[in-house]
């Protein structure tokens, strides 16, 4: 069959196809503008999750978010918690959402909606301090994804007027599993704003369904693309075995002489072991060559 017949068109088509289905997935990016210095959550993009509006990455964080405990749990199971190390205090945060901590009794924090909405706090002296009100809406400042709690307890008399507040940047980690998380205090400002960085999977880029569901990993894309290649394998290798070789029945199957042999020597191989026939040795012996 000449070149440009109905077979290459097909398989022009299917090589074209694992492309396509990845520039479906990729992330668009627009064709002129510097990407925005802050970025806010889209209109449509659930409480703890962002959209970046210059290349279309998703991030979901919800995964982090503590609920309610069993009654079993230690309090250091209740948030997520770090060493102040030089600070000395330790602190316990939540992600997108109050602590489950009893917190009543936070130094400042008169009204009692705002008591049940801290997200950050941390003890000294007997007393309950918090750094920030609970926020469920993430940012993009630059290339970083932060979340911001501000309205804490009052910062001391260096600082007056003012309240205690938090910034967490979070970093992807792909060594880390689903739902965990590597939480570091990275220092303070006037004993009145903290810092933390936090290394999780869930700070990853993925890409946001059209119905608004979790997005696909970079490893869910790669298997669709195996999958898409295998596809093309089989379909493209059975046309031309048919259309080219005139071959039929099994042999249309691409390398069918390849995967008959290995067929074949599995089944004699499963068949010896079924029989006795091949017996491994259960002590190591040794052989002489002489005779």
């Amino acid at each position: 069959m000449a070149p440009g017949g109905p077979f290459f068109a097909l398989l022009t088509a299917l090589l074209l196809l694992p492309m396509a289905l990845t520039s479906s997935l990729s992330p668009r990016i627009p064709e002129d503008g510097p990407p925005p210095s802050i970025a806010h959550p889209a209109p449509g993009d659930p409480p703890c999750t962002i959209t970046s509006p210059h290349t279309g990455s998703f991030f979901d964080l919800r995964a982090l978010i503590r609920t309610t405990p069993d009654s079993s749990s230690s309090q250091s199971e209740l948030e997520w918690t770090t060493s102040g190390h030089d600070y000395n205090t330790t602190f316990h945060l939540n992600i997108c959402g109050p602590v489950l901590s009893d917190v009543s009794k936070a130094r400042g924090i008169d009204n009692e909606d705002a008591r049940k909405n801290i997200s950050a706090f941390y003890e000294r002296d007997g007393d309950i301090l918090s750094v920030g009100q609970a926020s469920s809406t993430l940012l993009l400042r630059g290339k970083k994804l932060i979340l911001e709690y501000t309205h804490g307890s009052p910062c001391s008399s260096a600082v007056p007027g003012f309240n205690k507040s938090t910034i967490i940047s979070f970093l992807c980690d792909r060594e880390l599993g689903s739902g965990k998380a590597d939480v570091a205090y990275v220092g303070e400002a006037s004993d009145c704003s903290y810092f933390f960085e936090i290394r999780t999977l869930h700070a990853c880029a993925t890409i946001q369904s059209p119905e608004g569901e979790e997005g696909l990993s970079p490893v869910a894309i790669f298997t669709v693309i195996c999958l898409v290649f295998l596809a093309v394998y089989c379909v493209g290798g059975c046309v031309y075995q048919r259309t080219v070789m005139n071959a039929r029945g099994w042999r249309q199957v691409p390398h069918y002489h390849t995967w008959a042999r290995m067929a074949t020597g599995l089944g004699n191989c499963c068949g010896g072991l079924r029989r006795g026939g091949v017996r491994l040795p259960q002590h190591p012996r040794h052989f002489s060559t002489d005779h």
